[in-house]
C-alpha cells in the first residue's frame, strides 16, 4: 500500500509544529534576558490545563444526540479552554513567577503556546505522517481518508499553530496587567477573547479550514501588534 500525498507535508509540518516555538522560546529568553523558568512553567501549567479533556469527552458524549449537539460541545469546549487556561495563567502570575514583567510575560506565553502546538498538533502530526510512511497498512481505513485530503491541509493547519501562538500571547499579556495593575477587567477580556476565538474556529471549521484562517488571521495580527505596542520600550517614549 502506497502512502497517501499527505504524508510527507504531514511530518514536515508535524515536525515544524514542534520545532517552531522551542526556538521562538529559545531566541526569547536570549533577546529578552530571561531565564528558562518562565517558559518551562507555561509548558508546565497548560500541560496541567489540558486535564479539562476528560470533562469534555463527559459533556460531547452526553449533547451528541442532540440537535444542536455540535453548537453545545463547541461552546462547553470553548469555555472549560478560556477557564483553565486564564486559570493556569493566573495562577503563574500570582504565585509561581516573582516577576511579572512584559518579558517574562513573553517567554511564559510562548512556552504556554508552544506546548499547545507540540502536544495538539505536532506530535500528531509527525507520529500520523510516519505511520503513513512506514507502515500505511496497519492502518488501512486512515490512509484511505488521508488519500483524498489535499497535500497542502497539513501547512495550513502549522500556519494556524502559529497564529495561535501569537494570539496565545496577547491572552498573557492581558492576565499579566490584571495582576500588576490589580484590574480584573483585563482577566475578563482575555476569558472572553480566548472562549470567542475557540468558539469561532470550532464553528467555522464545518465550513473548511480556510474559513478559519480567515478569521483567526487579523485577530493574530492584532495581538502582534499589541505586543508591539506594550513593550517597554513603546510606552517609555508614549
Amino acid at each position: 500500500m502506497a502512502p497517501p500525498p499527505i504524508s510527507i507535508p504531514l511530518i514536515f509540518a508535524g515536525s515544524l509544529e514542534i520545532a517552531v516555538p522551542l526556538y521562538l522560546g529559545y531566541l526569547a529568553m536570549r533577546r529578552l534576558n530571561v531565564g528558562l523558568m518562565p517558559y518551562v512553567v507555561g509548558c508546565a501549567l497548560f500541560t496541567l490545563s489540558l486535564v479539562r479533556m476528560p470533562l469534555n469527552s463527559v459533556f460531547q458524549r452526553l449533547v451528541y444526540s442532540l440537535h444542536h449537539g455540535f453548537q453545545l460541545s463547541a461552546f462547553f469546549v470553548s469555555m472549560t479552554a478560556a477557564l483553565f487556561e486564564e486559570g493556569v495563567r493566573l495562577i503563574a502570575f500570582l504565585w509561581l513567577l516573582e516577576e511579572r514583567s512584559w518579558s517574562v510575560a513573553v517567554v511564559y506565553g510562548l512556552g504556554h503556546g508552544g506546548m499547545e502546538s507540540i502536544l495538539l498538533a505536532g506530535v500528531n502530526s509527525l507520529a500520523l505522517g510516519i505511520l503513513l510512511v512506514f507502515s500505511p497498512s496497519r492502518i488501512p481505513f486512515t490512509a484511505l481518508i488521508m488519500e483524498e485530503l489535499p497535500a497542502y491541509l497539513p501547512l495550513l493547519a502549522l500556519y494556524e499553530r502559529m497564529m495561535a501562538i501569537a494570539i496565545q500571547l496577547l491572552l498573557t499579556l492581558l492576565v499579566l496587567r490584571c495582576v500588576v495593575e490589580r484590574k480584573p477587567l483585563y482577566l475578563a477580556a482575555a476569558l472572553i477573547i480566548h472562549f470567542a476565538v475557540d468558539l469561532a474556529a470550532l464553528i467555522l471549521s464545518q465550513y473548511g479550514i480556510h474559513i478559519v484562517e480567515a478569521v483567526i488571521t487579523p485577530i493574530a495580527a492584532l495581538s502582534l501588534l499589541y505586543l508591539y505596542r506594550t513593550r517597554p520600550e513603546a510606552v517609555s517614549h508614549a
